[in-house]
């Protein structure tokens, strides 16, 4: 008997099988570090008691003592993923309104601007940061706009009561305006 060389077509399998094989393997790695890529996304989600001491400050920042923990939480994460320095500016920030607070040189947001964290124009830089991410409810600006909070944004809170937030309609069209007395109805005499 004669021995011939294979042909193409019984060959193909194998080499599906090889890279079959390969896909496989790829695949069970890719699964089992997934896992890590996502919790290294999530490592940049700050703790708990970061979140609360940004609250507080926040609180004292913006003067108001209603602010939403996972609006807080949110907002400290996006700030610290925009800029690389935040978590440093931050803390000295926090620092330096507790001194100043426990010095009684600021004991109010009224007293900011003459006390020496508001001199300070990275500390007050800082801040207005953080008001103003809680003030208009997203951090950055251009295409790297994040948007944390759009209804709960503080500037809406002034004119809650007079005015709806932008893009939210809560009536049909001329619900602004008063609504006219009825007509009144047309009598039929009898003929």
């Amino acid at each position: 008997m004669s021995k011939t060389a294979p042909s193409r077509a019984s060959q193909a399998p194998a080499r599906y099988a090889r890279r079959d094989l390969l896909v496989a393997a790829l695949a069970s790695v890719a699964t089992v570090v997934a896992p890590t890529w996502s919790t290294a996304a999530w490592a940049q989600v700050p703790a708990a008691d970061a979140s609360q001491r940004f609250l507080d400050l926040s609180s004292f920042l913006t003067g108001k003592s209603d602010l939403d923990p996972v609006i807080a939480r949110r907002t400290l994460q996006a700030l610290i993923a925009g800029e690389k320095d935040f978590e440093q500016r931050y803390a000295a920030l926090a620092a330096a309104c507790e001194g100043a607070r426990q010095a009684g040189t600021l004991p109010t947001m009224a007293a900011f601007d003459t006390s020496t964290v508001g001199q300070d124009a990275a500390l007050r830089a800082t801040a207005v940061a953080i008001v103003s991410a809680w003030y208009l409810g997203r951090v950055g600006s251009g295409p790297s706009t994040q948007l944390i909070a759009y209804h709960e944004a503080l500037m809406y809170r002034p004119t809650a009561g007079i005015t709806t937030i932008p893009s939210y309609q809560l009536g049909g069209y001329g619900y602004w305006v008063p609504q006219p007395p009825p007509a009144p109805l047309p009598t039929v005499s009898a003929a």
